[in-house]
């Protein structure tokens, strides 16, 4: 009997059933990568890192185009994988990283105040 013949039959292998099969098997497959991949991506969404979202970029990177001397950020920035940044944030404490906030706002008024100086056109 062939496949076209073939009504309600239970047998993996047939034709019937086959396609159909391999289709849920695929949608199941792909919505569990679709949910691995917000899962992964919600582990930053914490409370804490949303409470220091402006220290996001300090700790991947130096936002300006060199960063001071005495940056306390730098020891972040030889992590290798921007994951990890984000995740020693995390693991700081709330004041290791006010004191890290406060530094970072210093720094743009210094910054700002040095382009200015620089540039005196800016200031208009």
């Amino acid at each position: 009997m062939t496949p076209a013949h073939c009504v309600g039959c239970t047998y993996l292998w047939c034709g019937c059933l086959t396609i159909p099969l391999l289709q849920i098997m695929l949608q199941t497959h792909a919505l569990f990568v679709i949910k691995q991949k917000i899962k992964n991506k919600m582990k930053y969404l914490t409370e804490k890192n949303i409470k220091y979202a402006d220290l996001v970029v300090p700790f991947i990177r130096c936002p300006f185009e060199e960063p001071e001397t005495d940056c306390p950020f730098k020891v972040y920035w030889e992590l290798p994988e921007i994951e990890e940044r984000i995740q020693a944030m995390g693991n700081l404490s709330e004041d290791k990283l006010e004191n890290l906030r406060e530094h970072h706002r210093q720094c743009i008024l210094n910054q700002v105040t040095r382009i200015q100086k620089k540039n005196p056109r800016t200031q208009e």
